[in-house]
């Protein structure tokens, strides 16, 4: 599925992807990109090589997209994503987004407030009532873009590095699949061929970020995913992303966007 949405006198255009990948999990050939702007992803997740650099991208990650570039993407079996494609111009991207592509490479950390931006321009779109309003959200999606990334040091020899890396990305992908999303530690530790204690101690190495966090912060996406299509009960969503009930999942939602879930609801919905 694919929506195309103009922002008035801004030089972008939103470009909403929905896709579900045929499963043979291999690495498309090298191709060179044409497009200039930023993929921010919002559910599930595929790899992308690049300038040297290869990563598992999913809801917590995006990329920066520029002409020229080689670059070539690898789909696991079963996997479906959706992400928005903010095509800019090449003038729009030079006066906003060209910094932060410099200070932290081509991998884009998609934090709360990024996302709730990303989303709250997407529903402005969908609804198409204000293009004011649109140009606006776009600004303060823009502004949110990282300029500096901490990055975890390590002094273990670089081939325990390189594994170490697998294994956060192996992580990162089973994840991506919603239906884990509620599995446990030792499940998932199984999954991915670790312990779970070697499992803990090496994502958050490696990202600098909990198991339990970066687990609870996907599944929180996801609902906000669902808010959009204005499906499903609270207590129906607290259910299919593994949270306790509905009061479990409202405070997790309180404590990340400062909202009671009716109020995100509302504001996040495309069909108002």
């Amino acid at each position: 599925m694919r929506w195309e949405h103009p922002i008035a006198n801004s030089g972008a255009k939103i470009v909403d992807i929905s896709h579900y990948e045929r499963d043979d999990g291999r690495w498309s050939d090298y191709s060179l990109e044409t497009l200039t702007g930023i993929c921010l992803l919002r559910s599930g997740g595929f790899y992308r090589d690049a300038e040297g650099r290869q990563e598992f991208l999913d809801a917590t990650t995006g990329h920066f997209v520029r002409p020229g570039v080689e670059e070539r993407f690898r789909h696991p079996g079963k996997l479906a994503y959706r992400y928005t494609l903010l095509q800019l111009t090449p003038e729009a991207y030079g006066d906003q987004v060209e910094g932060a592509e410099r200070a932290v490479g081509w991998a884009v950390p998609i934090n709360t407030t990024l996302d709730m931006r990303h989303r709250a321009l997407l529903a402005a779109c969908a609804r198409s009532e204000d293009p004011f309003a649109e140009h606006e959200l776009l600004t303060l999606l823009l502004e949110e873009l990282p300029t500096r990334v901490e990055r975890p040091t390590c002094s273990d020899p670089l081939q325990t590095r390189a594994a170490h890396r697998r294994l956060a990305a192996r992580t990162q992908e089973a994840l991506a699949y919603e239906g884990n999303l509620s599995i446990g530690m030792d499940e998932l530790a199984q999954l991915v061929g670790s312990s779970p204690h070697h499992l803990s101690r090496v994502f958050r190495r490696e990202t600098g970020r909990t198991l339990s966090s970066y687990r609870t912060e996907l599944r929180v996406r996801a609902v906000l995913e669902d808010f959009t299509a204005n499906t499903g009960s609270l207590a129906e969503l607290a259910a299919a992303h593994g949270f306790a009930d509905h009061a479990h999942l409202a405070r997790t939602i309180r404590r990340y966007h400062g909202e009671v879930p009716s109020a995100l609801r509302a504001a996040l919905r495309h069909d108002q």
